[in-house]
């Protein structure tokens, strides 16, 4: 996977790599299904708010449009969740979420990595 050189960021990203790949197990009972995104959704919340912290911390002049994709990706899980509870057949899946996120680490992210290493 992509990294960025801060480790609670690369360890967060493996963390949401692994609930999302959990989530993609249609055979996991609806309820402990709901439970896990419920739980996911509090841990992409907390980690994009590190981030965000991050990016404001080092001055990252990119942030704003960050900010933006960081929003996306709520409402994508979110978009997901609400499926999940209609409990119907889903036009989106876990797997589109995992390549938007993983898409979000190598294109955002890593820029972020690599302007902070280019300006210390």
């Amino acid at each position: 996977m992509f990294q960025t050189g801060n480790e609670r960021i690369d360890n967060d990203h493996a963390r949401i790599i692994e609930l999302v790949n959990a989530l993609d197990d249609n055979g996991l009972p609806l309820d402990k299904r709901y439970n896990l995104f419920s739980y996911t959704a509090v841990y992409i919340e907390n980690h994009l708010s590190i981030e965000e912290d991050f990016m404001y911390t080092i001055g990252y002049p990119g942030i704003k449009e960050h900010l933006q994709e960081h929003r996306k990706l709520k409402v994508e899980f979110i978009e997901l969740l609400k499926e999940l509870v209609k409990d119907e057949p889903s036009t989106k899946s876990m797997k589109d979420f995992k390549m938007l996120f993983l898409h979000h680490i190598e294109h955002w992210d890593c820029n972020v990595a690599k302007w902070q290493s280019s300006n210390n």
